[in-house]
């Protein structure tokens, strides 16, 4: 008996509170309030702008730093080739 009545409490209240919610749903409807504490001032695009100079100016010297070790690595190449054709000639020369 106990737990009809409490079924029944129960259906009761799920009932009533969906009514109240589609009531302030209703209410709710065309409203809508927006209130936001945001730091004043701040300039997104200057910052992004000084990011990318930042960015732009790594990329610069890195491209720099790699274009001077290949050219390094090429003379370093071109003369031990020059020095390997020569010791190829000599032996030749020898032969």
């Amino acid at each position: 008996m106990q737990i009809e009545n409490l079924k029944e409490e129960l259906a009761y209240l799920k009932k009533n509170h969906e009514e109240e919610m589609n009531a302030l749903r209703g209410q709710m409807a065309g409203e809508i309030n927006v209130e936001m504490d945001a730091a004043p001032g701040m300039d997104l695009s200057r910052i992004l702008n000084k990011m990318r100079d930042q960015y732009e100016k790594m990329a610069e010297k890195n491209r720099k730093d790699a274009e001077d070790w290949f050219f390094s690595k090429t003379e370093e190449l071109n003369r031990e080739v020059a020095t390997n054709s020569e010791l190829v000639q000599s032996g030749k020369s020898e032969i």
